[in-house]
């Protein structure tokens, strides 16, 4: 079968960090006199310099050292991929204009007329190193895992190259979209690696100027990009990503006219800068929170949780409406088994968990369990804990006495890892958009799952099992039903992701992973 255009896979994402995804977005018009430090395009040619306000730094220049959502911002502007994510969160030809699957064989179609920014074309050998980078021990890329199913690149001619799977990897588009930038292999092979993190060179909008750790990345106009691309253009000149991990100094930077756009803009703050002449993007994310259930714990304090009427019972008695209205400001959204429709098998007859506390008191007697039980959880101790809180507040109205214990991050991974966590334990993901990651975090064999039904499993074995979309959507469909009544965790919500923008940005949209553009954007003075 062959594609130009296909829905999203998602990735494998950094425990237990947020990023978020767009299917929407909407602005509200602000006032004129907004300050900005920005100059606004010209006919001549790009003009001006966009500054963006991110949450930190990128960890390397390098875009396969660079992991997080201001890594990949950072890569979707400096670097193309051979498929990319559209703005709305779905798989669209990038440096491969065309594909073609066949069994474990895909085929990619290499766009012709495409140039790094050193002038040389992009050819299929170029590809072939760029695999064969991200997976060589000397760089030690911590993506590399990702193309565990991906055995060897291999040269059919200039413009054709083909990856052979070892296996079906469900989600191995979403993986080359996210990570595997393409190199210019001659330029690479004649400065070596340290030479290329000191001048990095793609074939994106932008082109490296600059990185001073800390501070800032500094990126110029790549006035050559190619057309076709769903980047678009660059109308500015200069495009800086300053890292200022403190959201209160990121909006305070925003107002003083040092920055033009906030990544992650604190809700509270969303009413003050409206009323201050600036614009609010507000979009859909994936950036999913769900309290998991242990179900494999061999404690005394787990046992409650292998009874799905205790499981159901913790659902309905938690309100996440109201949560989301009262604690979230209202700035996310419900959960219906455990995803939204912005993740594939997701269907409009899903729905939440009703809050229904007596029916929940109910189900707790019929389990035996009429008086409640108490249980711990955990949560990392750099994740906020006003909504576990909340939610632990709530279960105490039916019974469940819930003592939470904040770990350090570190701890909580490895804890994660080992299936040595609470009962109960909190966890917030990023960018959920495929469900195969189900099978990573709820599933019978995952790597960092504590829980198992053998009715999902099936399903979730046959999405994983093939790369027709078709296919996919169909068994991942019935995962979802079967997790909508025996739930994994306390479905809680999925973030809404929120930008700050001063008035006078025009053109620039929310990303649907979430990696901030600089293209089609421009800034007056």
């Amino acid at each position: 079968m062959t594609f130009g255009r296909i829905r999203h896979f998602a990735r494998l994402v950094v425990l237990p960090l947020v990023v978020s995804l767009v299917a929407a977005c909407t602005q509200t018009p602000g006032a004129s006199n907004a300050p900005s430090a920005a100059a606004s395009a010209t006919p001549s040619g790009p003009a001006g310099t966009l500054t963006i306000a991110m949450r930190g730094d990128i960890q390397s220049p390098h875009p396969y050292l660079s992991y997080d959502i201001v890594g990949i911002s950072y890569r979707e502007n400096v670097f193309d991929s051979l498929v990319e994510w559209g703005y709305d969160g779905k798989i669209v030809p990038g440096i491969a204009e065309s594909w073609k699957v066949e069994g474990t064989t895909i085929t990619f179609n290499i766009r012709k007329g495409v140039k790094f920014h050193n002038g040389d074309a992009v050819t299929a050998d170029d590809v072939k190193f760029s695999l064969d980078t991200i997976k060589s021990k000397d760089l030690n890329s911590g993506s590399a895992s990702n193309f565990a199913a991906v055995d060897s690149a291999v040269v059919v001619d200039p413009n054709t190259v083909q990856f052979k799977l070892s296996r079906i990897d469900a989600r191995i588009f979403d993986t080359t979209a996210n990570n595997l930038s393409i190199l210019p292999s001659k330029y690479y092979q004649s400065v070596g690696q340290a030479g290329f993190i000191a001048k990095p060179i793609g074939t994106g909008p932008f082109k490296f100027v600059s990185w001073a750790k800390d501070d800032r990345v500094t990126m110029e106009a790549n006035t050559d990009y190619w057309t076709g691309s769903y980047k678009g253009k660059p109308l500015v000149k200069t495009l800086v990503f300053r890292a200022i991990p403190t959201a209160a100094t990121r909006v305070a930077e925003l107002k003083a006219g040092s920055a033009d756009i906030v990544q992650d803009l604190p809700p509270d703050q969303v009413d003050p800068l409206k009323a201050a002449g600036f614009n609010v993007v507000e979009s859909k994310s994936p950036v999913y929170n769900w309290a998991f259930f242990n179900t494999a714990a061999t404690s005394d304090a787990a046992k409650p949780l292998k009874d799905a009427k205790v499981r159901q019972a913790m659902n309905m008695a938690v309100d996440t409406a109201t949560i989301i209205k009262t604690v979230l400001g209202g700035h996310a959204r419900q959960l219906a088994a455990g995803i939204t429709d912005l993740t594939d098998g997701y269907t409009s007859d899903l729905k939440p968990f009703a809050f229904d506390q007596a029916k929940a008191k109910s189900l707790l007697a019929e389990a035996g369990y009429p008086s409640g039980f108490s249980i711990d959880a955990d949560i990392s101790n750099t994740a906020k804990p006003d909504v576990a809180q909340a939610v632990i507040a709530q279960l105490g109205q039916v019974g469940i006495k819930v003592n939470l214990n904040a770990l350090p991050t570190d701890v909580f991974n490895d804890r994660w890892i080992k299936k040595g966590l609470d009962p109960l334990y909190f966890v917030t993901w990023n960018t959920f958009t495929h469900p195969a990651l189900l099978d990573l975090l709820a599933g019978c064999k995952g790597f960092i799952s504590s829980f198992c039904n053998q009715d999902a499993q099936k399903f979730l074995d046959q999405g994983g099992a093939t790369l027709d979309q078709a296919a996919q959507t169909a068994a991942y469909t019935q995962a979802a039903k079967v997790l909508a009544t025996d739930p994994f965790g306390i479905y809680i919500s999925a973030d809404n992701a929120l930008y700050g923008v001063n008035s006078k940005v025009t053109g620039w949209k929310a990303h649907g992973i979430t990696p901030i553009l600089g293209t089609n954007t421009t800034a007056a003075k």
